[in-house]
């Protein structure tokens, strides 16, 4: 017998419940959340928002005094949220810094979400954080490691 044809003959007995466990197995897989910090996420309580920084590739990673202020003035009132897009050569990160009601400071870490690859991380940050753009920039930066 050919190779060919001995491979065809054992596909043939190969027990129907295999094919369909594997099927069922990918199926649970694919609804299964991505980590933990994105669950978070997505439970997150709504914020009102701040406006959105996008930064490309040819600019260095910042935040504006205005999304500072933002999330300064969201910590001693109803919170806010600032969603802010650093162009890297992998692909983007995207930081949600959230300052909650009563001061805490939280992000969470979108890295590379154009790819199968992305990740989550979710950190607190002092409140020190929103004392300045570059201090905001240095705690965020800390989340991703």
């Amino acid at each position: 017998m050919h190779a060919s044809t001995h491979r065809a003959v054992r596909a043939a007995r190969r027990p129907a419940w295999l094919s369909l466990s594997v099927v069922l197995l990918l199926v649970s897989c694919a609804a299964v959340p991505l980590n933990a910090a994105k669950a978070d996420f997505d439970d997150r309580e709504p914020l009102p928002q701040c406006e959105e920084i996008r930064v490309d590739l040819t600019e260095l990673p910042a935040f504006s005094q205005a999304g500072l202020d933002c999330l300064d003035d969201g910590a001693a009132g109803a919170g806010a949220e600032l969603r802010a897009s650093f162009g890297e050569t992998d692909g983007p990160v995207i930081y949600h810094v959230r300052a909650l009601p009563g001061g805490d400071v939280e992000v969470f870490v979108q890295q590379n979400p154009h790819t199968n690859t992305h990740e989550w991380k979710h950190c607190a940050l002092d409140r020190d954080a929103l004392s300045s753009p570059d201090a905001l920039l240095r705690g965020v930066e800390g989340c991703r490691s």
